[in-house]
């Protein structure tokens, strides 16, 4: 390594940990937010932040009218034989595939070259022309681990202008040079209409000004540096730095000139916001936060098993070359701060009013970070400041299985150029991803309570804020303390609970894996509520694995030790996907996502009978399908995309040794071959329990008769569910 190699690597580490100091934080008065802007008036305003800021999430296409495959298109796919299409409202092929083969035969060259050839020879399919496949820009060129096959992503553009919010196109190519798969987004219209009449930092102040109308002073001044495409900006009074980039928003109908911002008031709100380049009108909103309700412990302190203190190494591994603690990720320097190539820990003590207390960090000058935990926040009740006493302890578990589950992706394919968690790439080959952005770990987030006069921010929750490749993710761990009504237990430190780490690291898994990964990667129905699901599913399967616990149950230690936070025991649920729905608040991502990780935990429990009852085997089974299916799916996947996907990815690494298995998991959660659904945002899907196999379907008679005057009773429907 040069020397200017080590001195940029430094400037780097010691940006991350450079914020306001705690006085700062702590005086500064909490931003008023604006009225609740009418939804018919979306082309007009920003909507703003509040309290119920996941019920504002709005795409300005949602009200256009889909459009159907053209002749041409049903032609074009008429000649890819035994090709099974799904399409898009667009009116484009959503994915393609071949059930237990191929779309091409073997073929030799580099995968990039061969998805280029196929895109161009077949883009009659997509309703494209030669010029249109040409501009195509790769955005991911990555490897699935062991099994050879390379997964290909492409953002469309529009007038040289790459798409910001979907518009991928995904061609898998396994090791023999066969096309196996294809999974997308794309638009049939090319065109570009609009223009960047506003400036980026015009963009970001219209942004601003329409989130926090009464916060006086904020000057958008770049910084010169640029973040995973992205323009960065500081944050002047708000505090936290911005991001702008410039991008096309596609539409059915051609693209318009836009700015994507990424808007970060603190840690519990950001947004990503698009608006048109030429008006400032909002086009697109999503919140870039997901939250959960809400020496090392493997499990939790307490638990039967993993419940005791346990001394780890931060050493170099496999997956970490550089060991935990070394900014570079290379050559293993030691460190005395929680601060490595993968993760960065701190007390986040004022969050949300600031994005990270990085000056106030947990310190050891020989590396040793052995500190006890006495668990005062929870034997005192939650006493003011008891959580002190406990807070390197709770860094130091934070900041481990940080480092912990970014290995344990790394090994089932979430890589540099899957766009992971690290501060300095090291992998060789493909398209490598980007670097200078490490998982950000807030422990103890907001316990002075500093914002409880006006909102509770600080209490009984977890977030993660997952940001473009490139740009740091932020994730936080609060105090769980009785609330009447709302969190009736015990006075915890979610630092200790892995369920609830991993719950909410695996956000940033599935928003960056996804689809092609960027903004458009899930969205905020089914495949949203996939997000919540992915998050249980992981915690429960490391644990398992590691022989912890035999209890599917998430967050236990906060929460119930019977069903944790959630409303069943995983391996004891009855949802199906005919429930979607069943919470009565009506659809909502935690509960629909327990539909999914029950899904889920069906298909891993028949794994493991297949395997013989080894939990190893079954994990890693179970991992790879889940894992490999995600970079095969469309953006914004529905659960019968991502069941088609784990289909194929369990063609591609195990071939049809666990089709029937997966296909009678699926079913008998309503995901069989004839449910049906309209779309993402879909809310109704019809549910169904066959498999393809016909004889392997079975039959049931229902008989309803009336208990008063006998006799049958005529025209009666029959409702199944929850």
């Amino acid at each position: 390594m040069t020397r200017s190699r080590k001195l940029l690597l430094t400037a780097v580490a010691g940006a991350l940990i450079a914020t306001p100091s705690l006085s700062q934080a702590a005086t500064q008065s909490a931003p008023q937010r604006a009225p609740l802007t009418a939804l018919s008036d979306l082309s007009q305003a920003v909507l703003p932040a509040g309290d119920a800021a996941s019920n504002l999430s709005f795409d300005s296409r949602a009200a256009l009218p889909k459009l159907a495959p053209t002749a041409a298109q049903r032609q074009a796919v008429a000649r890819l034989g035994d090709a099974q299409v799904s399409w898009n409202a667009s009116g484009t092929p959503r994915m393609i595939g071949v059930v237990g083969g191929a779309l091409t035969g073997p073929s030799s060259g580099e995968p990039l070259a061969i998805a280029q050839r196929w895109l161009d020879t077949h883009r009659a399919v997509f309703g494209l022309s030669a010029a249109d496949v040409s501009s195509l820009a790769v955005v991911r060129d990555h490897e699935l681990p062991e099994i050879g096959a390379t997964v290909l992503s492409f953002a469309q553009t529009f007038a040289g202008i790459e798409s910001g919010l979907g518009a991928i196109m995904t061609v898998v190519v396994d090791r023999d040079g066969r096309v196996v798969s294809y999974a997308g987004d794309s638009v049939r219209s090319t065109g570009l209409s609009g223009a960047f009449k506003l400036t980026p930092a015009q963009a970001l102040s219209g942004v601003v000004k329409s989130l926090v109308p009464d916060l006086k002073g904020f000057v958008a001044k770049a910084t010169g540096e640029v973040l995973g495409g992205y323009q960065v900006f500081g944050g002047s009074v708000l505090g936290a730095t911005q991001y702008v980039r410039k991008i096309a928003f596609p539409t059915p109908s051609g693209a318009r000139a836009a700015y994507a911002v990424l808007a970060i008031e603190s840690i519990d709100d950001a947004w990503a916001i698009i608006v048109d380049a030429e008006t400032g009108r909002p086009l697109f909103r999503k919140s870039l936060v997901q939250h959960a309700e809400g020496t090392i412990y493997e499990n939790y302190p307490g638990a039967k098993k993993g419940g005791k203190p346990k001394v780890v190494s931060f050493d170099a591994n496999e997956q970490s070359p550089g060991g935990y603690l070394d900014p570079t990720g290379m050559v293993g320097l030691p460190g005395i701060t929680l601060l490595g190539n993968n993760a960065d820990a701190a007390k986040a003590w004022t969050v949300p009013l600031v994005a990270a207390d990085q000056y106030n960090r947990t310190i050891s000058p020989t590396g040793a970070f052995d500190f006890a935990f006495n668990d005062a926040w929870g034997t005192s009740n939650g006493a003011t400041g008891s959580f002190v006493e406990d807070a390197d302890a709770a860094s130091v578990n934070l900041f481990y299985h940080h480092n912990r589950i970014h290995d344990e992706y790394y090994e089932f394919g979430f890589t540099e150029s899957a766009g992971n968690f690290q501060l300095v790439n090291n992998e060789a080959g493909g398209t490598p991803g980007l670097g200078g952005d490490p998982i950000i770990g807030g422990a103890q987030s907001g316990a002075l309570n500093l914002t409880s006069a006006v909102l509770a921010l600080g209490r009984n929750n977890a977030n993660m804020l997952t940001l473009p490749d490139g740009i740091p993710g932020f994730t936080n761990m609060y105090l769980w303390e009785f609330v009447d009504d709302a969190f009736e237990g015990e006075a915890r430190d979610g630092d200790f609970d892995s369920t609830i780490i991993q719950h909410e690291y695996s956000h940033g898994l599935s928003n960056r894996y996804v689809g092609g990964g960027g903004l458009g990667s899930l969205g905020t129905g089914q495949s949203g509520a996939m997000g919540e699901g992915w998050g249980d599913w992981y915690a429960m399967n490391h644990l398992f694995r590691e022989g912890l616990t035999r209890t599917a149950v998430t967050a236990p230690y906060v929460g119930d030790p019977d069903r944790g936070i959630r409303n069943w025991n995983y391996a004891k649920s009855p949802a199906t996907y005919g429930d979607y729905g069943y919470d009565m608040s009506g659809p909502e991502v935690h509960s629909d996502g327990e539909i999914w990780t029950a899904t889920l935990w069906t298909l891993r429990t028949a794994i493991l009978k297949s395997v013989g009852g080894n939990q190893r085997k079954a994990s890693d089974i179970a991992e790879h399908l889940v894992t490999d299916a995600m970079p095969l799916a469309p953006p914004t996947p529905t659960m019968l995309d991502m069941r088609d996907a784990i289909l194929k990815a369990s063609e591609l690494r195990y071939k049809a040794k666990y089709t029937d298995l997966i296909w009678s998991a699926f079913a008998s959660r309503g995901m069989g071959v004839s449910a049906s659904t309209v779309d993402e945002a879909d809310t109704d899907p019809v549910p169904a329990f066959d498999v393809p196999k016909k004889s392997a379907n079975g039959t049931v008679a229902f008989k309803v008769v009336n208990a008063s005057a006998g006799g049958p009773v005529k025209g009666v429907r029959i409702l199944g569910g929850l």
